[in-house]
């Protein structure tokens, strides 16, 4: 005799919110890699203009210098180092972004207050474009930052 298993569907809210969060993970996945990868070969360029090894560096050295040279203030320099957080925890652990929809709430595990909470952050797109629009400009301003293309 077959088991019947019941299967509870998401309803058409929580399947419109999956996709919109898939999209938005993988437009924010992008923008955030781009930056990162944006900011890392500038300094890279400009090392070898100065004749630094490149060797070792990770991108909170590359933010630090960008904060010591001026282009970014020391509040950018946070809120970017947050962002590209996110970003691994978006890219490493996509099932807490959408773990608040449907069934999958009974697996969150709550914090030390009690409270279950997801990781998804509604504004992290929004933010990531603004500082984008911000940094980009300047980094690219100084001849010393040049682009490797």
């Amino acid at each position: 005799m077959k088991k019947k298993y019941k299967v509870k569907l998401l309803g058409k809210l929580e399947r419109d919110i999956l996709k919109y969060r898939s999209y938005e993970t993988m437009v924010f996945l992008f923008y955030a890699e781009d930056l990162r990868r944006f900011i890392i070969q500038s300094l890279e360029a400009t090392n070898i203009i100065h004749g630094i090894s490149n060797e070792g560096l990770k991108i909170k050295h590359h933010l630090k210098r960008l904060v010591n040279d001026g282009v970014l203030t020391k509040d950018e320099k946070h809120e970017l180092h947050r962002l590209l957080c996110y970003r691994n925890d978006t890219a490493h652990e996509i099932h807490n972004i959408v773990s608040d929809l449907g069934e999958a709430k009974s697996f969150l595990i709550p914090d030390k207050d009690g409270n279950i909470k997801s990781k998804y952050d509604a504004g992290a797109l929004f933010r990531l474009k603004v500082l984008t629009t911000k940094i980009s400009p300047r980094v690219s301003k100084p001849l010393c930052y040049a682009r490797i293309i």
